[in-house]
């Protein structure tokens, strides 16, 4: 039943994501497109690409995990190609380098001219347009990973889906402030058009994290953990920044501003308590022995394993040494045959 519903559940983010990317590009390229001369419709060939990218990136996961079933074992050496996640950072960049202009060239030149009481697709469609980004992060997270329950890989998705998913519905919301423009200065709208940009190619750390570390049982680690640019990322060019911008909107011009402020100021100490984490007694332990980096909590489990890897080795290579040498043929000579006085 549980082997069920994961497929089904896979199924379901891949042609949901796919639903609402097609969804999400049709409204903002007619925002774009609309009063505009039939160049702008090139938008239209970058839409072609994004979508192509990501049916790629589901079809190379769909493969990965059907061939599990059928050729490989989930210990066999693990390819690019061969790999479920090989291509989900990749789909989420080309659909941020898609999105981010598209957003650039929508607040800078067409939002402040919205105005939701004369028109249909006004400024509270183009922001729920923009709250389908999240929703698409889940979608292809679900998508691509097949990770058992009440594993380490398992905690870090659930950590990810809920961490990343905020951060984006903050970018969404900080946007908000761009619809009226002669509010702030226009140094101040840059700064949040900047910040809330960049923060839309984020995920693709945290992507690629999966991808590049294999949680294995044993606790064995990458040396170089992308989870910690990613928590870098997201501190120093999404939380600080969102901080200082709505402490700056707040009190030196009196307007409005989001609970989100909590949200930035809690997610700055749980950021930097991690990476003193990470740089102090938690940092990962390399083994003298095997080389490998392991996490701290697994380390000394591992350390008797190497050890007794290490003693069996030793005493098969006493043993080799102590054995008669077999290079050559045995002759047997006796002392009693007459033929050889």
């Amino acid at each position: 039943m549980g082997k069920n519903t994961a497929i089904w559940r896979r199924h379901v983010a891949r042609i949901l994501g796919v639903l609402l990317l097609v969804f999400q590009g049709a409204i903002i390229d007619y925002y774009l497109i609309q009063g505009e001369s039939s160049r702008w419709f090139a938008w239209l060939l970058t839409d072609g690409v994004v979508l192509a990218t990501w049916i790629a990136a589901m079809l190379i996961s769909y493969r990965r995990l059907s061939s599990r079933k059928q050729r490989y074992s989930l210990d066999q050496g693990v390819g690019f190609f061969n790999d479920e996640l090989a291509f989900a950072y990749i789909a989420w960049l080309v659909y941020a380098l898609h999105l981010v202009p598209q957003v650039a060239t929508l607040f800078r030149t067409k939002a402040s001219k919205l105005d939701e009481k004369t028109m249909v697709f006004g400024p509270n469609m183009l922001k729920m347009c923009l709250c389908i980004t999240p929703a698409l992060f889940l979608f292809l997270l679900f998508a691509h990973h097949d990770s058992k329950p009440r594993t380490s890989r398992k905690f870090y998705l659930e950590k990810l889906s809920g961490a990343v998913t905020l951060d984006l519905f903050d970018s969404v919301e900080m946007l908000e402030y761009l619809f009226e423009k002669d509010a702030v200065p226009d140094s101040v709208n840059i700064a949040i058009l900047i910040f809330s940009c960049i923060n839309f190619f984020l995920p693709v750390f945290a992507l690629y994290e999966l991808k590049h570390n294999k949680f294995h049982a044993n606790g064995q680690v990458s040396p170089l953990s992308f989870k910690i640019f990613y928590i870098c990322s997201f501190l120093f060019f999404v939380n600080v920044p969102f901080l200082v911008i709505r402490l700056i909107l707040w009190h030196s011009y009196h307007l409005d501003i989001s609970v989100l402020l909590a949200k930035n100021a809690l997610a700055i100490v749980l950021g930097v308590i991690e990476i003193a984490e990470f740089c102090g007694d938690e940092r990962p332990k390399k083994c003298l022995s095997c080389s490998n980096t392991f996490a701290k909590s697994s380390f000394k489990s591992h350390l008797e394993v190497c050890a007794n890897e290490a003693t069996g080795e030793l005493e098969l290579m006493r043993v080799n040494e102590q054995s008669p040498s077999n290079d050559g043929p045995t002759i047997t000579v006796k002392t009693g045959d007459p033929n050889l006085a």
